[in-house]
């Protein structure tokens, strides 16, 4: 009886150990993995950024191939650029010199031109403004006082009868008129000049003169 129970202390504690090294072995085998799968993410993100291992391969790429082509183009448009800015100090430094030569006195005179062409832009601009602050206060005011406002009809307000009805007519919303004026000139663009008429095309046709008994008066639309 003491020699079976020698036999399975010893047999329990070979069954410990090897309980033991399976354990150390399965945690061995899980960091390895873990370690296997980040190396496999590192070499998948370096192959997307175009990485690659020169011991174990080999890339051929074509003389005339579109990345070296953009980037020659860039290279050619930075030193092109380069230059330009190194032109431009020069001629900065020489009107900043303030020498009597021909060049700066060009310079000098091209720069006075802008200027003038800046304040005169200016001023129309100011101008401009003004007219449409002062046309838009006539506007305000007369709504405001009740008067009422005709649309002088032309070739292009004779385009926009769905718009008069809809804005003016049914709703008598100036504002939302222009709105959709708006929007439509940006869908549609700007219309087109008329083209110009020819030497052999026939005269228009003018309306019978009014007669003595009637009181009215003809007006020509453009």
């Amino acid at each position: 009886m003491l020699v079976f129970g020698s036999a399975d202390s010893e047999a329990r504690a070979e069954l410990s150990t090897l309980r033991t090294e399976h354990e150390q072995l399965r945690k061995q085998l899980q960091q390895q993995q873990l370690e296997k799968e980040g190396l496999e993410a590192q070499l998948e993100e370096r192959a997307l950024r175009g990485d690659y291992n020169p011991a174990t391969s080999r890339v051929l790429t074509f003389r005339d191939n579109p990345a070296a082509a953009a980037g020659s183009r860039r290279a050619g448009q930075l030193e092109r650029l380069q230059q330009e800015n190194a032109e431009l100090r020069g001629r900065l430094e020489v009107l900043g010199d303030g020498a009597g030569s021909g060049l700066s006195q060009d310079a000098a005179k091209q720069i006075s031109g802008l200027r003038s062409q800046l304040r005169a832009a200016e001023l129309r601009t100011r101008r401009l403004k003004e007219v449409f602050g002062r046309s838009t206060q006539e506007y305000r005011q007369s709504r405001g006082a009740g008067d009422t406002i005709q649309l002088l009809e032309n070739g292009f307000s004779a385009r926009l009868s769905d718009l008069v009805e809809q804005y003016l007519y049914r709703q008598d919303s100036m504002p939302g008129f222009l709105a959709a004026l708006t929007l439509r000139l940006l869908r549609d663009g700007p219309p087109a000049a008329p083209a110009p008429a020819r030497a052999a095309a026939r005269a228009p046709v003018r309306p019978p003169p009014p007669d003595d008994d009637d009181d009215c008066e003809i007006v020509e639309l453009d």
